[in-house]
């Protein structure tokens, strides 16, 4: 083979892996909190989008955009968020996320949010075990969560209802960041969140999660769950209102059956939209399916891309 062939068919050849080395050489898109965000509370949940699905995620914290004064580095997730706490009042932060595939890690851009004033009860722990929608779970369930600085104990409040508006059971005087509770009933779906007393004042209450004694058949007490009154998908753009907190979970599958993107997360009442631009799929059709509580939806929808 002569040169000048070689490199009419090679060269071309390079140029097209180096284009798609450098397709999947992407990092994470940010999604919440937006950049700029001021007034967050904390502990804040960080959250970000992966075209590509890495294998797992890292994320840093810093006090400025260079990364030299890193307060928060965690490496190995596998989910597309992470509740950050222990970060100081009207503070600003930066942080990035990075896919971490092909033995290398892709950084995200650089985005920034201050945190709000502190209450005099501190922050509210980060829940950690078990994990949200637990099931199968004995009748005595160890409960665990991450510490509050100044933290003198903790309570814990359990009811069947999400808005906690009848407490079956309240921990209080808890001097140690676990503790196990007894007296659950068989199949059967509980609501638990954490609160720290700082300075002799109970502080602001922890994300709620949820986990099922019993049958790991058990669903979601339906008067607990969110009624749905509205839910469009236009144009990419997936909009929907809830009356009650519910865990949300977004799916967008391509026409082989594949889930290219996931969402998954507990969400107070109110109205979100979401623009499937931001999760940086490609040109084609695909099939989102959007369930809070007991409603579900599927449809299918025409993305011209996001470049």
């Amino acid at each position: 083979m002569s040169n000048s062939h070689f490199r009419r068919w090679f060269l071309p050849l390079v140029g097209c892996l180096l284009c798609a080395v450098g397709a999947f050489a992407q990092g994470p898109t940010l999604s919440s909190p937006t950049n700029g965000a001021t007034g967050v509370a904390v502990p804040v949940t960080l959250s970000w989008n992966s075209a590509f699905g890495a294998a797992t995620y890292d994320l840093q914290v810093a006090t400025n955009s260079t990364f030299s004064t890193t307060v928060v580095s965690l490496t190995g997730l596998t989910a597309r968020s992470s509740a950050v706490a222990g970060l100081k009042a009207t503070t600003k932060y930066y942080w990035k996320a990075g896919d971490v595939s092909f033995y290398t890690t892709e950084w995200s851009s650089v985005w920034n949010f201050t945190t709000s004033g502190s209450t005099s009860g501190g922050t509210a722990p980060v829940l950690a075990s078990p994990g949200a929608g637990a099931t199968g779970l004995p009748t005595t369930v160890s409960f665990s969560w991450g510490s509050v600085a100044g933290a003198t104990s903790y309570t814990l409040q359990f009811d069947s209802t999400l808005d906690f508006s009848t407490v079956i059971t309240q921990k209080s005087n808890i001097t140690s960041t676990s503790v196990s509770v007894s007296g659950f009933g068989q199949n059967t779906t509980y609501f638990w969140r954490g609160a720290a007393v700082v300075n002799g004042t109970t502080g602001t209450w922890s994300s709620v999660w949820w986990f099922t004694v019993g049958s790991a058949t058990a669903t979601l007490p339906h008067n607990s769950l969110a009624n749905v009154p509205a839910f469009s998908l236009k144009n990419g753009v997936i909009a929907y209102s809830m009356t009650k907190a519910s865990p949300v979970s977004i799916a967008v599958y391509d026409l082989l059956g594949k889930e290219v993107y996931g969402f998954n997360r507990l969400q107070p009442a109110g109205s979100y939209s979401f623009s499937l631009a931001n999760s940086r799929l490609s040109a084609g059709q695909y099939v989102v399916r959007f369930s809070a509580g007991n409603f579900e939806k599927r449809e299918l929808v025409q993305l011209t891309g996001n470049h």
